[in-house]
């Protein structure tokens, strides 16, 4: 990708048809080119960069080595990967949503389609013996039993493939959400973008332990912005709803700062200025040691070369095959191992 006054995502090996480009890594640039193209409107400056985008998210750079630059990636499961997080755009618009307190339900709540993929969850049971589960599948067989405590539901148009779960065939909008007093954040195929829209209601976030991480999960705190689930074991949820179903106080004061880091830091633009100070770290790698940036020639004589053809139709020309390079060097990358893999693991 191209970043110098517009976004451009030109091919992706894995989406190779017409109809794989529709959804998928297209969507997620268009979005961040929609509010990258309003912001630049306004008057706020980028800097020109190129750079990988991926659309593995579990991440793209196992290890410093098998990456000549670093990835930009949505998510990944282990911080040692040397992937850079940039933020996902799509659907990151949203208002608050509050519920008096007081008339919240009170049980856990979650409503989405089940999950499948790599977010199996593995637990081990003092005989030696493992459970494993998914999430959102297993709350919603729990749900089935306990239901003072715990309304799950799939959504799903094949309930008879879930048998003993509860199911819904209708999907419920966050604004409706915030009527309980905990919402579930579960992961999906892999991590779920979920998190990031329940915290705009004034309910208590219950966060699935997971590996999984976008670019501001270390940026909250167990016990002040959300309460942990799947945790201590498959059914912890509801010895925690029970524990707290008393502490009216304390979830208010989690529910407000769950939705005050949302509102400060989780819109577009909050978004957007963590993506300019990405790109701007990301370029220091480059940085020569007589003071320029290889990057810079890169993009003149190599990059804008290929985007005009493309322009033109020429549908040849392409980024595959085309690695970042200085005469004589392997790499434009400066930066060192240890430098890529501090900035992956800062950042």
């Amino acid at each position: 990708m191209h970043l110098n006054k517009h976004l451009g995502a030109e091919w992706n090996h894995s989406q190779s048809s017409p109809h794989e480009r529709q959804g998928g890594i297209t969507l997620w640039v268009t979005a961040s080119q929609w509010y990258f193209e309003r912001l630049v409107e306004q008057g706020m400056d980028f800097p020109d960069s190129f750079f990988f985008l991926s659309d593995q998210d579990s991440g793209w750079c196992t290890h410093p080595d098998s990456c000549a630059i670093p990835a930009l990636s949505i998510a990944k499961d282990r911080p040692e990967r040397v992937d850079l997080l940039f933020p996902f755009m799509v659907g990151s618009n949203h208002s608050l949503y509050n519920f008096p307190f007081q008339l919240k339900l009170p049980q856990a709540f979650f409503s989405g389609r089940p999950n499948w993929g790599a977010s199996e969850r593995v637990f081990e049971q003092p005989n030696g013996t493992a459970t494993r589960l998914w999430s959102r599948k297993h709350l919603s067989q729990l749900s089935a039993q306990h239901g003072s405590r715990l309304v799950a539901s799939l959504l799903t148009e094949d309930a008879a493939s879930y048998p003993g779960c509860r199911v819904t065939d209708r999907e419920l909008p966050i604004k409706e959400h915030a009527r309980w007093r905990f919402l579930l954040a579960l992961d999906g195929v892999t991590y779920s973008s979920r998190l990031g829209r329940v915290m705009h209601t004034d309910s208590v976030i219950l966060r699935e332990a997971s590996p999984w991480a976008e670019y501001y999960y270390r940026a909250l705190r167990e016990g002040v912005h959300y309460l942990p689930v799947l945790k201590d074991g498959p059914d912890d949820v509801l010895d925690l709803v029970a524990s707290w179903e008393n502490r009216t106080r304390d979830l208010q004061e989690l529910a407000w700062r769950s939705q005050s880091f949302a509102l400060r830091y989780l819109c577009p633009r909050a978004r957007m200025l963590y993506f300019r100070r990405l790109l701007s770290r990301y370029m220091g790698l480059f940085r020569q040691p007589d003071g320029s940036n290889a990057m810079t020639g890169f993009i003149s004589e190599v990059l804008v070369p290929i985007i005009q053809a493309r322009r033109r139709g020429d549908m040849e020309t392409t980024y595959m095959g085309i690695r970042p390079y200085v005469a004589g060097r392997r790499s434009v990358l400066s930066g060192s191992k240890e430098q890529r893999v501090f900035l992956a693991r800062e950042l």
